[in-house]
């Protein structure tokens, strides 16, 4: 039907809101309106005067009740943040093997996380993930950088690693001697003043790890090599080892 303005209404010609006419007292209230309406006339009623509002009422409380079950609900427990440069392994296996370390460490799972990083590129091309990963550095957010010997070299030049000569006992006698990443360091303009030319342990090649042995290539396989960030939070707190004896699969230390 259309109404006195010519747009078409929601309501049949022949509903029951229409049926009361113009000899409806001014004075009566939609209660006593609405009691005389049959079920069809107060379902049309309904949809045509309420419907819309309850949904968007709806809508917004439920925008708002999850808002605030984001906000509040518990977030987990950061263990540990890994960068994989030039990332080569199946990412999604690649995090699904930390998640199962999160549990290996003790953690209930859900509880605790170990985020894995393998949008960056160590390419020389790539300035802005280069300027991203040297952010993260300085911001003390990165725990464990994963990279071929050439994205390391860049880190190593600039005294940025940790000495692994520095690792636990248990983890070092894990580790064969073709494992060890060894760098010969010689110092530049930058270093410190009392640093002198020497061969350092900076990383772990994982080629021979339970890390490689789970997690499948997705392209050609890359010769990687794990190192320590000094600024790391978990490098302090201790839980980058955790996560460094899940990957080489020996015991964890409780």
């Amino acid at each position: 039907m259309q109404n006195i303005t010519g747009k078409q209404t929601a309501l049949e010609d022949d509903a029951e809101i229409y049926k009361r006419g113009a000899d409806r007292p001014d004075n009566k209230t939609e209660k006593q309106t609405w009691s005389e309406l049959s079920a069809k006339g107060k379902w049309s009623y309904f949809c045509t005067y309420y419907l819309a509002k309850i949904l968007i009422i709806l809508a917004i409380s439920a925008l708002v009740i999850y808002g605030l079950y984001s906000a509040l609900k518990p977030k987990p427990k950061d263990i540990a943040y890994i960068v994989v440069l030039d990332n080569t392994l199946d990412a999604v296996a690649l995090q699904e093997f930390f998640d199962d370390v999160v549990v290996d460490m003790g953690y209930q799972k859900g509880k605790a996380e170990i985020f894995v990083d393998t949008r960056l590129s160590g390419s020389q091309n790539s300035l802005t993930d280069l300027s991203t990963l040297s952010t993260y550095i300085m911001a003390g957010e990165l725990d464990i950088l994963i990279a071929d010997d050439r994205g390391l070299r860049r880190y190593a030049e600039n005294s940025m690693l940790v000495d692994l000569e520095t690792l636990p006992d248990d983890i070092k006698a894990a580790i064969p001697e073709e494992d060890r990443y060894i760098y010969h360091f010689v110092p530049n303009r930058d270093s410190a003043k009392d640093a002198v030319e020497r061969d350092i342990f900076l990383g772990i090649r994982l080629d021979n790890t339970q890390l490689i042995k789970d997690v499948k290539f997705t392209t050609k396989p890359t010769d990687y090599i794990l190192t320590l960030i000094p600024t790391g939070e978990s490098v302090k707190n201790g839980n980058a080892y955790g996560v460094i004896r899940a990957i080489l699969g020996i015991p964890q230390v409780k």
